[in-house]
């Protein structure tokens, strides 16, 4: 009879716990990816309805892709949602761990985040080629920060940033209000949207940063950052969100569940 030793074991559940955050990540994109794609459809309509009413009133001083900013708040709602979902379920019905909890939606951050920094990008080249192509006025967002329309690789990277972080800040958000209930997980608000406050300073995007990033910054005396320290915040600001989601979920009681 062969004895298991204590590494094997310690192996098994390494094996364990990755295979139940690949599910974790991957149960979100299935449940989830129509509502994810159903998003990024509803954005084309609008922004060719706004492109054929710019250019039938003649109002083209402005971009239309200045609307795509908004992925990043549709993000935060979905992380919000999600784990709240997946929380009871996973850990009691399905034997997983937090840490799993945790692990799997870092990565749909990740996935989620470029994938639509990625579209954004796309769709900003796309007007900007439209535009080309009718003559009409090019109008580019000239970002303090990376998030620089003319410079299409700055971009994805901020717009990546923006989106990943904005994500785990709303599975913060909404962990916390499950953990503390109403009047804590109010009071520990502040705390859970200090990363994107720092990630706001540091990409200082003008889509939404005139009214918050670039209004901060000025409050605080606060210049226009380097490429490099624009960059390093952002992660930064990423890496604080993760490790407040994990200090939130890593001994969350789970409250009842009953699996069906």
């Amino acid at each position: 009879m062969s004895t298991i030793t204590a590494s094997e074991r310690a192996a098994a559940a390494r094996r364990r716990e990755a295979f139940m955050t690949r599910q974790v990540a991957l149960g979100c994109l299935r449940s989830t990816w129509v509502v994810f794609a159903g998003f990024w459809v509803v954005m084309v309509i609008v922004l060719a309805v706004l492109t054929v009413v710019q250019a039938r009133t003649n109002a083209l001083d402005e971009p239309v892709f200045a609307f795509l900013g908004s992925s990043r708040f549709f993000l935060f709602v979905m992380g919000i949602i999600l784990p709240l979902a997946l929380l009871a379920p996973h850990v009691v019905g399905s034997g997983g761990t937090r840490r799993s909890i945790v692990r799997g939606h870092y990565a749909l951050a990740l996935a989620s985040g470029v994938t639509f920094g990625l579209l954004a990008v796309l769709l900003t080249l796309a007007e900007t080629r439209i535009r080309t192509m009718n003559d009409w006025p090019l109008v580019t967002i000239s970002s303090s920060g990376l998030a620089d329309s003319s410079e299409p690789w700055l971009m994805w990277f901020a717009e990546s940033a923006y989106n990943v972080l904005y994500y785990l800040v709303g599975c913060t958000v909404g962990t916390a209000y499950y953990r503390w209930g109403g009047w804590r997980g109010t009071a520990a608000l502040p705390l859970a949207l200090i990363p994107a406050a720092v990630a706001e300073l540091a990409l200082q995007n003008e889509w939404y940063g005139e009214w918050y990033g670039q209004s901060i910054a000025a409050a605080l005396g606060i210049g226009t950052p380097s490429a490099p320290v624009a960059v390093l915040g952002s992660l930064l600001a990423i890496a604080l969100a993760g490790w407040l989601l994990h200090v939130v979920v890593r001994d969350i009681p789970i409250r009842g569940f009953t699996p069906s």
